[in-house]
């Protein structure tokens, strides 16, 4: 059966309802509808509908549908404005996004990622990289970043880190003087650091699905991520050294250094302490990130313990205080995300998920956790 079958009313998935309730809500004033929209643009190549959805490839109740501001599907909506030749944009920003600055449009993908809106805020997130903050735009970076890291939250890690492999490769690119472009301290650094971040979780996802053997191309993966971060630690850029270090802490981790891992996060745990509570490297939420990742690293060092020995309960101990003390920051800064990752961690080695309590279960994890 062919494309020009399609019917965006046959789905009805949530993912469809919620871009419903988005397209819905109220515009900014004197802002035209994509259902006039689509109308005006069609009347004005004077075609009919029947013709609008040959094509666009979908059928006349679809275009009927969107003309009539029903219930449409954000690919119906795609298929539609590549037929009548407009950027998407034109379609949906003024319906997704309100004003017309592109700045606030990135803060208000970003708070819809937070929200857990990745459909949405995907689809608007690769039209303004793709036909709006074009190479060489102020927002340029922050946009394929903000990209990335919705990429990210999807798990699509691998368009994630091709996103900003081709930033990183536009900016560093050859001038017009045929001469390399200097890249001074700090340029492209948030999309270097991303590109680490991701890199990483990548790995370690692959490493989880793997049992914990590390393959070539989890080897890759951190090997990348791991100079990306070095890079960045290495320059004191607005609190991201910190952070950095944070990470190539993770890589050390996910490499079965776990004494290692341990003095990278006690070092970022020590300077977030001393930095001020208002800021993101102070930040609650920040030092409880530190704790979870040390109690992991003594969870893993009493694995490889004999169970019930000196040492054993020593490492399970420590594990147990800095699962508490991250699950008592997490609680204050009102981080439902991290709460969930503690209580899974806690209770993956054997430890009380919902109090984080300071008794060890008395039975060892059956297996190695990764």
């Amino acid at each position: 059966m062919g494309k020009r079958t399609r019917d965006s009313s046959n789905s009805g998935s949530g993912d469809d309802e919620h871009f419903a309730s988005q397209v819905r809500r109220g515009r900014p004033p004197g802002v035209m509808p994509f259902s006039r929209r689509i109308t005006e643009l069609r009347q004005l190549r004077k075609w009919n509908q029947d013709e609008l959805a040959n094509k666009a490839g979908w059928k006349v109740a679809t275009i009927s549908r969107a003309e009539r501001w029903v219930r449409i599907k954000p690919d119906a909506l795609q298929d539609i404005a590549q037929a009548l030749d407009v950027a998407y944009l034109e379609l949906v920003v003024p319906e997704f996004l309100e004003g017309d600055d592109p700045a606030e449009w990135l803060n208000q993908l970003k708070s819809a990622d937070l929200a857990g809106d990745f459909l949405n805020a995907r689809k608007v997130a690769e039209a303004l990289v793709a036909d709006l903050v074009r190479p060489g735009h102020p927002l340029r970076e922050r946009a394929c970043v903000q990209l990335a890291i919705i990429c990210d939250h999807q798990q699509d890690w691998e368009r994630g880190l091709e996103i900003l492999d081709q930033f990183l490769e536009t900016a560093e690119q050859v001038a017009a003087d045929g001469r390399p472009r200097e890249v001074h301290p700090g340029s492209s650094a948030w999309a270097r650091y991303q590109r680490g971040v991701i890199g990483r979780g990548y790995a370690e996802h692959l490493l989880a699905r793997t049992g914990g053997i590390m393959t070539d191309r989890i080897r890759g993966l951190l090997d990348r991520a791991s100079a990306d971060l070095r890079e960045i630690a290495s320059q004191a850029i607005d609190g991201m050294a910190v952070a950095a270090r944070h990470q190539l802490g993770v890589c050390l981790l996910c490499e079965g250094k776990y004494r290692e891992a341990l003095t990278q996060f006690s070092s970022c745990l020590a300077e977030r302490q001393t930095a001020e509570p208002a800021s993101e490297a102070g930040a609650s939420y920040r030092l409880a990130y530190e704790h979870r990742r040390m109690a992991v690293c003594h969870c893993r060092i009493a694995f490889d313990t004999p169970a019930g020995s000196t040492e054993w309960n020593q490492e399970r101990n420590l594990a147990a205080r800095h699962f508490n003390d991250a699950h008592r920051l997490a609680r204050a800064a009102a981080h439902e995300r991290l709460l969930k990752e503690l209580a899974r961690d806690a209770a993956a080695w054997g430890f009380t998920p919902t109090e984080m309590s300071l008794e060890t279960q008395p039975e060892a994890p059956a297996r190695k956790h990764t």
